[in-house]
């Protein structure tokens, strides 16, 4: 398929998209007209745009063409911290979303978290709309382990930590976003994002990879603790069998260890099988947490033959995906 890359209205060559779940997404792209600092900018595959953001840093080449990298918009919540104008103080100690309203006797919700961190906290020019996929605004367990929700400490956190640290680390969700505007964006979480159906008059395998990550011995126990020592979470048998052990960055409570603990031993338990599944260059419609409805055997005559399990054990998500103008790779498993 005959390709034309354009950034905003400049012609864009040697282009990478590249999204991965729970990191920021970026693109990297060479034009012989320069895209200054903080331009936001729409890159478009043959009309259709692949990716949206704003110019974090351009190089000057020596042939006259200037190497750009852009970072979508929400990499800007990394840079806000949240404020609350009720909590004094100089260094703002204690800023915490509480699972339980001791005055009414309520236990606070996942879209309670998610609204006062959008909302209430959020005192930037960004507009933040949280969009539940899933229908797991009204739980007050986590979704994936069925444990409580944990206080969350945001003291000294910025809104793309918060949001990140909560709905990834937490609640073991996906968590993406959409924007209507530059200032304005959508927060989406749930357990995939779209479905997808391949179209293999188009969308079929060109080549493939399959990735184990050995395990020397079965992981029985996690333990986890605070970068400085001071807070600590556990699960499973962490004293005596093998142990996974983990430093967190950041403002986190106990029960936030100890829930993230609880994830990751589960996540263990699951198989660490992953595929990198490459497509003709041209398909640009794939994103991270996608998931495909069918893949292996009915895009494959011979010799790969993928496994198939049960879609809901999501075993084809899309853990990353990397966008060129010469093929699309996703990292499914």
């Amino acid at each position: 398929m005959v390709q034309t890359w354009k950034a905003n209205a400049a012609t864009a060559t040697n282009v990478t998209v590249y999204r991965e779940s729970a990191k920021l997404s970026t693109a990297t792209f060479t034009t012989v007209v320069p895209l200054p600092t903080d331009t936001n900018v729409s890159l478009t595959c043959n009309g259709d745009e692949v990716f949206a953001g704003f110019v974090t840093s351009m190089t000057q080449m020596s042939d006259a063409q200037y190497d750009t990298e852009i970072s979508e918009y929400a990499k800007k919540l990394y840079n806000l911290y949240c404020f609350s104008p009720a909590v004094k103080g100089l260094f703002k100690p204690n800023i915490i979303i509480h699972n339980y309203d001791s005055n009414t006797d309520v236990k606070t919700t996942i879209g309670d978290y998610i609204t006062a961190i959008c909302t209430t906290f959020n005192h930037s020019a960004i507009t933040l709309t949280p969009v539940d996929e899933d229908g797991v605004n009204s739980l007050t367990e986590i979704p994936t382990v069925g444990l409580p929700l944990p206080d969350v400490t945001i003291s000294h956190e910025t809104i793309g930590t918060t949001l990140r640290k909560f709905i990834v680390d937490t609640l073991g969700l996906v968590l993406w976003y959409e924007y209507t505007s530059p200032t304005s964006f959508e927060v989406h979480y749930g357990t995939k994002r779209d479905t997808i159906t391949l179209d293999l008059n188009t969308e079929f395998i060109v080549g493939n990879k399959c990735d184990e990550e050995a395990i020397k011995a079965p992981i029985v126990g996690v333990y986890i603790k605070n970068e400085d020592d001071t807070k600590h979470g556990y699960a499973g048998d962490y004293i005596v069998g093998p142990c996974a052990m983990y430093t967190m960055d950041g403002s986190f409570s106990e029960n936030e260890l100890n829930a993230m603990a609880v994830k990751i031993l589960a996540d263990y338990a699951t198989a660490r099988l992953t595929y990198d599944v490459e497509f003709p260059a041209g398909t640009i419609r794939f994103k991270e947490g996608d998931i495909f409805d069918g893949l292996g055997d009915q895009t494959l005559d011979d010799p790969f033959k993928m496994v198939w399990f049960d879609a809901s054990t999501t075993p084809w998500q899309i853990k990353s995906v990397r966008i060129t103008d010469k093929s699309t790779v996703a990292t499914v498993g």
